[in-house]
């Protein structure tokens, strides 16, 4: 508390803009993407600020190789905006078959 995209509105002076978070690990930027899109689409916003950021090294047990070659930490940010083909670029679905694949553990650290 408060959500990081509050904070960012914050710190950039976007007084009146809407802004949350959205947590859906490695894919929460493209599912954000898809959401910004969404938006412009329909006509509620002409532009969207996208930021994606994960800090996965605080819970990445380093001594397990399978696992932390695979995680780093990083952020990106893009501004979205109308487009004149009017067509959506994403196509997102998801497999929870194997949901438990990597998992947080007790002791904060991902496991496989």
């Amino acid at each position: 508390f408060p959500s990081t995209a509050n904070l960012v509105q914050q710190e950039i002076g976007a007084e009146r803009a809407a802004c949350f978070d959205l947590s859906a690990a490695c894919t929460g930027f493209l599912y954000a993407m898809s959401v910004a899109d969404a938006y412009i689409k329909a006509g509620m916003y002409k532009k969207v600020l996208v930021i994606g950021a994960e800090v996965m090294s605080q819970v990445v047990d380093w001594k397990d190789r399978s696992v932390c070659v695979l995680f780093g930490d990083g952020a990106g940010a893009v501004v979205l905006g109308e487009d004149s083909s009017g067509k959506s670029i994403f196509r997102l679905h998801s497999d929870s078959g194997s949901a438990q694949a990597l998992t947080l553990g007790k002791e904060n650290a991902v496991h496989m």
